[in-house]
């Protein structure tokens, strides 16, 4: 009976003790429902004539909303876009609302235009680093044109969205030819605040779908389509550079591909030589810097490994000849270090900013004379000797060993 009497006192003091103890947690006291948030799968930044900010969001669609509507994508887009503007970003953020608490937890590219990304972009790193709701990890590029808008009424593939495109093509566009970049904005961030290194992003291009033809079924022609608006497409290819936090030009896609394989973000490559008939693959790649100052006069030694697999040729080639394949690496060097060459030359001429971090490797290899250099380096960037040199080894020939060339003489023979 004493036993029984002490476990109910036990128990009536675990219960109190639980109860004290949840009067001290506390709930989420910011906590919205899922139904009244508005998530933004992208955003475009602008600058307007008048200074002011103008922010294009493109917000989800609730479920259910979407279904046999029309979209900024195309028919199958579950967007809706909400405008605002602002003295300040901030302020342009929270302009206008649309019935629901805008979330941008959902974010997956930030868009710049052309004048926004030219106007200096510190306001904004400055915004996105402090406020605690903005997430980090968004993707940055620059809308190429004098119509961004229009990127909200371009064909994004097989994806819904904008921001959906440009997250979808990240995880597979490096994988098969690395002509564009993947920034985040830390990714920005960190090469901004970086010493010997200016920032990059993405690029966007709007090009016109070519219109297509319909068969005439009396006459059998083919007849162009009349009376159709002009549709658009999107084109993830190039990349941004930045001088500080201003645009300073545009790369093209085989600029950018060089850019890659100087920074060693070079997963995978094909390609292809002047003769029109040969192609490889690049199956792996890696660099190596080396500086030199001498009589203040900058010297880069830039020096490119790369494995090659054929993977197309008209030639008659054979696995087991060994100088046929010297040759035919000795042409790929040629080739890549001319395109190698004249991206940095165009980057040097023409941006005056190290956006390939050629100073990290003097601040590393020549850290007294750095100390000088840092605050005037991308002046001497421009005025340095740089020097590639690029060393194929071609490792596969797919899954024959002779070339179709080779095959028909020995079967004509």
């Amino acid at each position: 009976m004493r036993n029984s009497r002490k476990n109910v006192r036990k128990k009536s003091y675990c219960f109190l003790l639980c109860m004290a103890t949840s009067l001290l947690l506390t709930g989420c006291w910011s906590r919205i429902e899922p139904k009244k948030l508005s998530l933004t799968n992208s955003v475009l930044f602008d600058v307007l004539d008048n200074g002011e900010i103008q922010i294009t969001k493109e917000n989800m669609k609730p479920s259910g909303e979407s279904a046999g509507k029309g979209g900024p994508g195309g028919e199958k887009s579950s967007a809706d876009l909400l405008i605002s503007r602002g003295k300040t970003l901030a302020e342009a953020v929270r302009d206008e609302l649309n019935g629901r608490t805008l979330f941008g937890g959902f974010i997956k590219a930030r868009l710049l235009t052309e004048d926004f990304a030219k106007s200096g972009l510190v306001p904004t790193m400055d915004f996105l680093t402090r406020d605690h709701l903005v997430d980090e990890t968004p993707f940055l590029a620059v809308v190429k044109g004098n119509d961004p808008e229009r990127v909200y009424a371009s064909d994004v593939g097989l994806s819904e969205m904008v921001g959906d495109y440009i997250d979808d093509m990240a995880d597979t566009q490096p994988n098969t030819k690395s002509e564009s970049v993947y920034i985040t904005t830390l990714d920005f961030i960190k090469d901004y605040f970086a010493d010997g290194k200016q920032p990059v992003m993405g690029l966007i291009e709007i090009a016109e779908n070519e219109p297509r033809s319909i068969t005439n079924p009396q006459t059998g022609s083919q007849d162009p389509q009349n009376g159709s608006e002009k549709k658009y497409r999107l084109v993830y290819s190039g990349l941004a550079a930045f001088k500080d936090d201003k645009l300073a030009g545009f790369m093209d896609r085989i600029e950018t591909r060089a850019y890659n394989f100087i920074v060693n973000e070079l997963k995978s490559a094909v390609i292809s030589l002047p003769d029109g008939i040969t192609a490889a693959k690049v199956l792996k790649s890696g660099s190596k810097i080396k500086t030199e100052i001498k009589n203040g006069q900058t010297t880069i030694d830039v020096n490119i490994k790369v494995a090659f697999s054929i993977i197309q040729t008209g030639r008659a080639v054979e696995a087991n000849q060994i100088s046929q394949l010297k040759t035919l690496e000795q042409e790929f060097n040629k080739q890549l270090e001319a395109e190698l060459s004249a991206s940095i030359q165009k980057v040097q001429q023409e941006f005056k900013s190290d956006i390939f971090g050629f100073g990290t490797y003097v601040k590393i290899q020549h850290p007294n004379e750095w100390k000088d250099m840092k605050n005037n380096w991308d002046e001497l960037f421009s005025k340095a000797t740089v020097n590639v040199k690029v060393n194929s080894t071609i490792t596969m020939m797919g899954e024959t060993e002779r070339s179709i060339r080779m095959e028909k003489q020995t079967h004509d023979s």
